[in-house]
Parts: C-alpha cells; sequence; structure tokens
C-alpha cells in the first residue's frame, strides 16, 4: 500500500479557523500532501493542537490500530504552566466569579426579587460591578481552556513521533520543560512581485479586541473596511470582533499587530502566509525572533505620515524587502532539508 501524509484536521469542526495554518503546511510539505479527515492505514497523519479528551483517546486508538506516525504542530506558547497565559489571574478574582455565575442563575422565582431588588437599590454601581466580574469570569474561563488543551498535550506526548512548532519559542520552551526535541517550520518563500492594484488601503484580518482597535482607529481611513464595518461599534476588552476581508483586491501591505500591550511574541505564520499572497507584512514593535526581522516592515508609528511615505516608496520597498527575503530563504532551504531527513526515517518505518 502507498505510503500518505496527511494533514488530519478532525478535531476542528471547522477548517476556517486555520486555514492559514494549513496553507502552510501545504506549501511546506509539498503537493503529495492530502488534507482530509480520514485516517488511512500505513501514513503520517499531521495533527494541528487543540484537543479534547475524546480527540485524544481516539488518536491513541488509531495509531495502534492503524500502523500510523503521528507529527504534531504546536503553535501556542508554554507561559506560567499553561498555554498562551499572558494575563495573571489571582485567586482573588476567582470566587469572586462564582458570583457572576450565580447572577446568570438568578432569573426565577425568590432569586429573581433579590437581584431586581439590588438593580433597582444600587442601578449604576451593580452594572459597574458586574462588568467588572464579567471580565475576570471570562479571563478564568479563557485560562480554563487552554489549561485543558495542555493537559490534552501532556497525554499525547508519548505518541508523538515528530514535533513541529510554529516559534522559536515555543521550541525552546518544549525543551525545557519536557525535555523534547522539535523542528521548527521555516517555508521557502516568494519574493513580492510589484502590486499593479488600484486598491491602495493596508488589509488587516482577524480578531480586533480593544487594543488593536485603538491602535487601528489612529489610521483607520487607510485600513480596509474598517470604517464602513467597525469605527462606530463598541469595543472592550470582553468583546472582540473580526474583520474579515473576503475581497478580489490586491494589497500592497498586511496590518499586524500584537494582541494586546504586555504580549511580547511575534507571529510569523501571519507573515508567511500575507507574503504568500503577495503582501508585505507591516509591524510596529520590536521583536527578538531573528527570522520575522527579515519577512516584515517594521515601522515606527501609526500614523497618517507613516502610511503616506510606505505608499509612496512601495517599488523601492519591494526591491529591499526582497532583498530580505533571499536573505531568510537561505535558513528556509537549509531548515527543508532537515526535514525531509527526518520525514524519510518516519516514511521507512511504517
Amino acid at each position: 500500500m502507498k505510503k500518505k501524509i496527511n494533514i488530519n484536521t478532525n478535531n476542528f469542526k471547522s477548517i476556517q479557523s486555520i486555514k492559514q495554518i494549513v496553507y502552510i503546511l501545504k506549501v511546506y510539505l509539498g503537493k503529495n500532501v492530502t488534507n482530509s479527515k480520514i485516517v488511512k492505514q500505513n501514513s503520517i497523519q499531521i495533527l494541528i493542537e487543540n484537543f479534547d479528551k475524546k480527540d485524544v483517546s481516539k488518536i491513541i486508538d488509531l495509531k495502534k490500530k492503524k500502523n500510523i506516525k503521528l507529527v504534531l504542530l504546536l503553535t501556542e506558547f508554554f507561559e506560567n504552566n499553561n498555554l498562551n497565559e499572558d494575563t495573571n489571574l489571582s485567586n482573588f478574582n476567582k470566587p469572586l466569579n462564582i458570583f457572576v455565575f450565580l447572577l446568570k442563575k438568578f432569573n426565577s422565582g425568590k432569586l429573581l426579587k433579590v437581584k431586581n431588588y439590588f438593580k433597582k437599590n444600587m442601578e449604576k454601581k451593580f452594572f459597574r460591578l458586574k462588568k467588572y466580574f464579567y471580565k475576570f469570569f471570562s479571563s478564568n474561563i479563557y485560562h480554563k481552556y487552554m489549561q485543558n488543551r495542555l493537559n490534552n498535550i501532556e497525554k499525547l506526548i508519548p505518541h508523538i513521533d515528530l514535533f513541529l512548532v510554529a516559534h522559536p519559542e515555543i521550541k525552546k520552551k518544549l525543551k525545557v520543560q519536557y525535555g523534547l526535541s522539535s523542528h521548527l517550520i521555516l517555508p521557502i518563500l516568494p519574493k513580492i512581485k510589484k502590486n499593479l492594484s488600484r486598491e491602495k488601503k493596508i488589509k488587516i484580518s482577524g480578531q480586533i479586541n480593544k487594543y488593536r482597535y485603538e491602535k487601528i482607529l489612529k489610521i483607520s481611513d487607510y485600513i480596509y473596511k474598517f470604517n464602513k464595518l467597525l469605527k462606530n461599534k463598541v469595543i472592550n476588552n470582553n468583546k472582540r470582533l473580526f474583520l474579515n476581508v473576503r475581497s478580489r483586491n490586491f494589497f500592497f501591505y498586511s496590518l499586524h499587530l500584537k494582541k494586546n500591550q504586555n504580549w511580547s511574541y511575534d507571529s510569523p505564520f501571519r507573515y508567511f502566509y500575507s507574503i504568500m499572497k503577495n503582501e508585505i507584512p507591516i509591524v510596529i514593535d520590536n521583536f527578538s525572533n531573528n527570522n520575522s526581522r527579515l519577512i516584515t516592515l517594521k515601522i515606527d508609528n501609526l500614523n497618517k505620515l507613516e502610511y503616506l511615505k510606505v505608499i509612496k516608496n512601495y517599488k523601492y520597498i519591494v526591491n529591499i524587502f526582497n532583498n530580505k527575503i533571499k536573505k531568510y530563504n537561505h535558513y528556509a532551504i537549509l531548515n527543508k532539508i532537515k526535514f525531509q531527513k527526518k520525514l524519510h526515517s518516519l516514511l521507512k518505518e511504517i
């Protein structure tokens, strides 16, 4: 039977949330890679981390029955004994959130009368406290969700044959915390072709939280469809909106902002995808990842002057940027050779 390599998305209800990751994996792995929820005998299955307990049990069982090799891609950061934990939640906050949970249940009988009494007599104070508690309540839900994801990774670790990582820091933490070696994904990138499009606005897509919203607002007139779809929306820390750009237009640039003020990591997969779509990724932060420095355009501020500068100098920037991609690709080619050797070894074991 012919041995196959498959990107398995069985643990995702919809591929939409991971379409960029799947696209990059296909480019990195080559033409002979499939993308399916079906697990075939004698194959390599590439998994993208985000598992519940049922997923873990199913994967372990399939490995035994189907004679498969498992490759796991990790995209989240190990922080404070959790994944993506950039918010310190105190034990003091957690009991208070029980109050919020109970508020949701106070909708009938005597409990509803108590709730209405507080609403009537405290009014603004009541709603201010309620908003404050909801903030921490939702944070703790996220904290617990990510903790469960980490627990499920740890259950799968003994059954994984090769770990792939999306960022050097994940590679480092995986080694320090678990003593595991991994392979960093660095796809070979195409050069930017000079764009003849008339669309001069900058593209941004994905989740828009309060931090990003306030940053974008400074140059909202130059962000594609932002004013039309989001400018009058109320954004707070508990509410997130998405600006999904589905356009046939070709963009010169795409803007990539970190997720909040305290976040210290860059997003290489987003930069890869933008370049593959012939967009130059713009960032405003200084990151320590040298590879990301080679594939992004760093600007000092988000304002009209900077926008006009990058639009006016587009052709010149393309030439400079392609030289940076050439340097990056030197490392990417060496990276690909190492990965192919590892993949070939796995195929021989099937």
